[in-house]
């Protein structure tokens, strides 16, 4: 996490589980780097209806389910860099 305050990425993978928690709680309070933009794609094994709503919520990008191909990943990566939805930012968050 340091390390994203003084270089900020462009883009991040993340598994939704992390040993401290879960990644959304990190993405919907904004403790990722400085980069209010970045591009942020969510893995999980376990996909349920609850999961996809909060990774939708949390202000995700997109929700790959594994396993998956090489693929399918990279046409995910490039949708995501060339072909990102469009949002509005607002005071308190981006919708």
């Amino acid at each position: 996490m340091e390390a994203m305050e003084t270089r900020p990425p462009d883009f991040m993978i993340s598994d939704y589980d992390l040993p401290d928690g879960k990644i959304c709680d990190v993405i919907r309070h904004h403790r990722i780097g400085i980069n209010p933009f970045m591009s942020i794609m969510v893995t999980t094994w376990a996909p349920s209806e609850a999961l996809v709503r909060e990774v939708a919520e949390s202000g995700a990008d997109d929700l790959l389910v594994q396993p998956t191909s090489r693929k399918q990943l990279s046409r995910r990566v490039e949708m995501l860099t060339y072909k990102r939805n469009l949002f509005v930012e607002t005071s308190t968050r981006f919708h």
